[in-house]
């Protein structure tokens, strides 16, 4: 069938470039390349205006996938049934037509406002009401309409060689609705009014710096506070070894001789600096701990709220038994 539609006819000759451009198109159809073809074949369309082009056409946009302009420009060729070439190859361009059947649906659009602009596939199909179906690629397709504010969008199944009917019902459109919104609300508010409440808030939160230096200070006292404690501990150590150390290797056994003594012997010194030292940790840990747990306290305590707090109100009433009063409140 493909190589009777390839085969040119000397019968049926057409101008001589009108000729050479058919036979480029069937060459190129046969190496392969429909998309080169299409151009070859509409050229000589251009030239010729005859069936036997446009159905050339259609056969190259068939071999494309383009079911659509392929049904399309192969039923206006078959049209013409007194046309010698069409008469010859019938059989086998009824049967390409067949094969681009599978592939067409038809799309019947109704719409509730007359003279709505009417696309589907992305084509412009006429203005509602359509005087017939529009024929389209079977799958899903988009059909939409609009007219002056209104406007309405359908996505709909297409099945190969069976009409689906959309009834489209125009409704305000996005742009007209803000529109006609502003004009009944008059001048826009500012942006912070007009934030949603859920959305998050681009401004600090009170009281954040303070909160963080509170909480800083708080951690630093605590930290201080616990080198003051240890340095309890390192003095109570030294202070412990200093009065139970006793001196080895001498001819009588006695303990260190006390800090009124200038003179100390052996390990004594160590201990009396090691008490030095835990008592400097001492005072310099409580007391700066002490400090800063103090301030880094109320720097807390004075930050504001986060969220405001309710007003507290009490609320009283009778209560259970002839006497009985209850009250309720929130603080």
């Amino acid at each position: 069938m493909i190589l009777c539609l390839l085969t040119p006819f000397v019968a049926w000759a057409q101008s001589p470039e009108v000729e050479r451009l058919l036979r480029e198109g069937i060459e190129l159809r046969q190496r392969g390349d429909p998309a080169a073809a299409l151009a070859s074949f509409e050229r000589a369309h251009q030239l010729a205006r005859t069936p036997r082009t446009l159905a050339q056409v259609a056969l190259a946009e068939q071999a494309l996938g383009r079911w659509v302009d392929a049904e399309t420009h192969l039923r206006e060729a078959l049209g013409t049934a007194t046309d010698p070439w069409i008469t010859r190859n019938r059989a086998a361009l009824d049967g390409a037509l067949g094969v681009i059947a599978q592939h067409v649906g038809q799309v019947l659009v109704r719409c509730d406002v007359d003279g709505a602009a009417v696309r589907v596939a992305g084509r412009h199909a006429g203005e509602c009401p359509l005087a017939e179906p529009v024929h389209v690629e079977a799958g899903e397709v988009e059909v939409s309409g609009a007219a002056p504010g209104t406007s309405a969008t359908e996505r709909i199944n297409v099945t190969a060689g069976q009409t689906a009917i959309v009834t489209l019902r125009l409704r305000p459109d996005a742009t007209s609705t803000a529109t006609t919104t502003a004009l009944r609300q008059g001048p826009s508010v500012p942006e912070q009014q007009a934030r949603p409440l859920d959305a998050p808030s681009t401004a600090a939160t009170p009281g954040s710096a303070q909160r963080a230096w509170g909480w800083v200070l708080l951690v630093g006292g605590i930290v201080g506070v616990g080198v003051g404690v240890g340095g309890v501990l390192v003095r109570d150590d030294g202070v412990r070894a200093y009065n139970d150390n006793v001196i080895i290797g001498s001819t009588r056994n006695a303990r260190c001789p006390g800090t009124s003594r200038s003179s100390q012997p052996d390990d004594c010194p160590a201990y009396l600096q090691q008490v030095e030292n835990g008592t400097v940790m001492q005072w310099a840990g409580l007391v700066g701990g002490g400090v800063l747990t103090l301030t880094g306290i109320i720097l807390l305590a004075a930050a504001p709220s986060r969220t405001p707090r309710p007003q507290a109100h009490l609320t009283c009433g009778s209560g259970p038994g002839d006497w009985g009063i209850s009250c309720a409140g929130r603080f």
